[in-house]
C-alpha cells in the first residue's frame, strides 16, 4: 500500500474514533430542575462473613444557567430610499441557556460611530421602534431551550438623507422569568423548564453584547445593524446662451432684441448613485419677454434670421438626448413640436412641460422615465427675446 493511501486511512480510522470519543458537554444542555441522584453502595465482611451491604444516595437538582445570543440576519445594510416608512433592521433573539425564559426586547440608538459593515453612522431615522415605529419595547412569549424569537427595528427614514448616508441601530434583549415581569437577576429562585418548576440556583452566563448595560453576565444581549440611504445622486441645472443677435448676427452676438437665446435644461444622475431616479416631468414657464422658437433655428451662418437653418423639420422646436445609457435612443436626438400635441414636449402659452414617461419610455431594463447612474438628458429649445 502507498504512504499517501496508508495515512488517508489512518486518518479516517482517528476521526472515527474521535468522533466516539467527543466529550458530552456537547450535547444538549440538561434541563433546569433536573433532580439529579447517585448512589454508592458498599460491600463488606466481618469475620469472614459477609454483611449486608450499605448504600448511601445523594441528589440535588440541576439550576438554570441563564443564556442567550442575539444575532443580525440581514447580512449587510438594510437599503433604505429617501423618505420611506416602515424600514426594517431584523435580529433573531436565541435561548441559550437550559430553563424557559421570556425576553424584553428594545432597541439602541447610536449617534456616530463605525456600524458593523465599516461606515460611520451620521444621522437618526425617525419613530423607531420594536415591531412597529414608536414602539418602546416588546415581552416576548415563553422561549424554550433552544427557541427563537425572531425581531425587527422599524424606522422611518426622512426624505432629506442623500445616498449613502448611515444609521445606526441595535437590538437589546433582557431575560425575564416565565412571568414576564420578573427580571433573572442571577439569585436562586423559581425556575421553569421542559422538566417542570423547581427553586434552584440560578446563573448568569451570557457574555458581552454590543450595547449591554452591564457587559458580561447580565442576563442581557445585544448587537447592531444599520440603514444605508440608497439613493439617486441627481443635478439639475439650466444655460442660457446667445447664439444670435440681428446686429453682430453670430458674430459675438449679443442678449438683445430679436436675438436667439439656447436655454439648455440637463438632469443628469451622477455615477456613484446607488438608485435610478424615475423622472416624472420637467416644467418651464418661459419670461414674458421671450418667445418660443418653434424651429429650433441654428446660428451656422453669419445672416438674418430668415437665412438661419431650422436643426430638424418645421415646427419640430424641442430636443431631447439622453447619454451615458444602454436605451436604444442613447446618443440619438430626438425631435419634438412646439405645438400642444401630446408628444411629449409641449407648450401652452408660455407654459413647457416635458413629459418623461413618454420623452423616456419604458424598455428592456427600463422603466419609463427611468435614468439610471451615470446617465444624464438635455432638453434644449430656443427663444427669441422681444
Amino acid at each position: 500500500m502507498e504512504t499517501k493511501s496508508k495515512n488517508r486511512l489512518l486518518l479516517m480510522l482517528l476521526s472515527g474514533a474521535l468522533a466516539v470519543l467527543a466529550p458530552q458537554w456537547v450535547m444538549a444542555l440538561t434541563p433546569a430542575c433536573t433532580p439529579i441522584a447517585n448512589t454508592v453502595a458498599l460491600s463488606y465482611s466481618v469475620g469472614g462473613v459477609s454483611q449486608t451491604g450499605i448504600n448511601s444516595t445523594t441528589s440535588f437538582t440541576v439550576g438554570n444557567k441563564v443564556n442567550l445570543a442575539v444575532t443580525r440576519t440581514d447580512a449587510s445594510y438594510v437599503s433604505v430610499p429617501p423618505g420611506s416608512i416602515n424600514q426594517a433592521l431584523t435580529f433573531l433573539v436565541t435561548n441559550t441557556g437550559n430553563a424557559n425564559q421570556r425576553y424584553v426586547i428594545s432597541y439602541t440608538e447610536q449617534v456616530g460611530g463605525l456600524d458593523p459593515f465599516g461606515g460611520t453612522d451620521n444621522f437618526n431615522a425617525t419613530t423607531p421602534g420594536i415591531g412597529a415605529v414608536s414602539v418602546a419595547n416588546v415581552t416576548t412569549g415563553i422561549i424554550v431551550p433552544g427557541g427563537t424569537y425572531s425581531a425587527t427595528v422599524v424606522s422611518n427614514i426622512p426624505v432629506a438623507r442623500v445616498n449613502g448616508d448611515i444609521a445606526l441601530y441595535g437590538l437589546l434583549a433582557k431575560t425575564y422569568k416565565v412571568d414576564g415581569t420578573t427580571i433573572e437577576d442571577g439569585n436562586a429562585g423559581s425556575i421553569t423548564s421542559s422538566y417542570g418548576t423547581c427553586s434552584a440556583d440560578i446563573v448568569l452566563a451570557d457574555a458581552a453584547g454590543t450595547d449591554d448595560l452591564s457587559g458580561a453576565r447580565d442576563g442581557m444581549d445585544s448587537i447592531r445593524g444599520a440603514y444605508k440611504v440608497s439613493s439617486s445622486v441627481l443635478s439639475f441645472s439650466k444655460t442660457a446662451t446667445t447664439i444670435w443677435d440681428p446686429v453682430n448676427y453670430n458674430l459675438l452676438p449679443k442678449a438683445i432684441p430679436g436675438a436667439l437665446i439656447r436655454y439648455v435644461i440637463t438632469v443628469a444622475n451622477g455615477a456613484g448613485a446607488a438608485s435610478s431616479a424615475v423622472l416624472t416631468t420637467i416644467t418651464d414657464g418661459l419670461n414674458a419677454n421671450t418667445l418660443i422658437d418653434p424651429n429650433l433655428k441654428v446660428a451656422a451662418l453669419a445672416g438674418p434670421l430668415t437665412a438661419l437653418a431650422n436643426e430638424s423639420a418645421l415646427g419640430k422646436g424641442f430636443k431631447v438626448v439622453v447619454t451615458g445609457s444602454t436605451r436604444a435612443l442613447n446618443g440619438a436626438n430626438q425631435y419634438f413640436t412646439t405645438s400642444g400635441d401630446l408628444d411629449g414636449v409641449d407648450i401652452a402659452g408660455q407654459n413647457i412641460t416635458a413629459i418623461m414617461a413618454t420623452v423616456l419610455p419604458a424598455e428592456g431594463a427600463y422603466a419609463a422615465g427611468e435614468l439610471k447612474a451615470g446617465e444624464s438628458v438635455t432638453l434644449t429649445f430656443n427663444v427669441v427675446i422681444q
